[in-house]
């Protein structure tokens, strides 16, 4: 699969950028022969799903207050659930803390790669 660097001389749309991410990371997989890293990430997923069992919208919350600027007391958060969007039904949580970009997104893709100071 030949992934070809985005043309810089035009902006992506954020749905652009994600699917080539998207497509580069399986491109740098299907590349890798030596070191069975589906075997490895399916051992640390599972490790992991076993820590979190339960825990995934208190691990939103965390992430919530996490992008709320330090020096102000008025945030907010919000969860809906419909239980009519899609075949199991969609939890969406959104704050007013700091908006997601590019580089955070994809530090949220990758395992144990927290973008937090310290982590």
């Amino acid at each position: 699969m030949a992934i070809a660097t985005p043309d810089r001389s035009r902006a992506l749309t954020p749905h652009d950028r994600i699917v080539w991410y998207a497509r580069k990371v399986l491109a740098e997989y299907v590349g890798t022969e030596v070191w069975a890293p589906a075997a490895q990430l399916r051992a640390a997923s599972l490790h992991t799903a076993h820590e979190y069992a339960g825990r995934f919208l208190l691990e939103l919350l965390q992430n919530a207050h996490d992008a709320h600027p330090r020096d102000r007391r008025n945030g907010r958060i919000t969860i809906v659930v419909d239980a009519d969007e899609g075949d199991y039904g969609t939890v969406y949580v959104a704050n007013a803390g700091t908006p997601f970009t590019y580089k955070s997104m994809t530090s949220l893709c990758k395992l144990a790669r927290s973008p937090k100071s310290g982590r």
